[in-house]
């Protein structure tokens, strides 16, 4: 994901305006020091339409979180199992499957680590008008 932020060419201070996300949250996240919510993930991925597939695979686009979730459901591979493998809890996937909650970055981390999951481009990004929103251009 990181990658793909640096590889849009938009600026971070216009991404962070485009998904309402707090700069420094941001930086940290970019800098390797912290992570995103689920939330913050797919609307990272929408803006810069992104998508997780399984490596040599294409799938249709679905939210960020929703391939996550369909990935682990169509792996055969118990809860129980993946927390062994992966070191995400038990109670973290439950709720994560049931859409109750996001997934932390380090978690989504374990899970396409595991899974052999990679973020691909599946389209070119959207350029950020430039301005203030909603303010007309002054015509002179």
């Amino acid at each position: 994901m990181r990658r793909a932020v640096d590889d849009s060419g938009l600026s971070r201070r216009s991404i962070c305006k485009a998904v309402r996300l707090d700069e420094g949250y941001f930086s940290r996240f970019m800098g390797g020091k912290g992570g995103l919510g689920a939330a913050y993930m797919d609307a990272l991925a929408d803006l810069l339409r992104l998508a997780i597939v399984p490596s040599g695979k294409s799938r249709k686009r679905l939210r960020l979180s929703e391939q996550v979730r369909q990935v682990v459901a169509d792996s055969g591979f118990t809860r129980n199992a993946i927390h062994r493998l992966t070191g995400v809890s038990h109670e973290t996937l439950t709720a994560f499957l049931a859409r109750k909650t996001g997934l932390r970055t380090a978690k989504l981390d374990d899970l396409a680590d595991f899974f052999q999951l990679d973020i691909v481009r599946t389209g070119k990004p959207p350029t950020i008008p430039r301005g203030k929103p909603g303010r007309p251009r002054k015509t002179t």
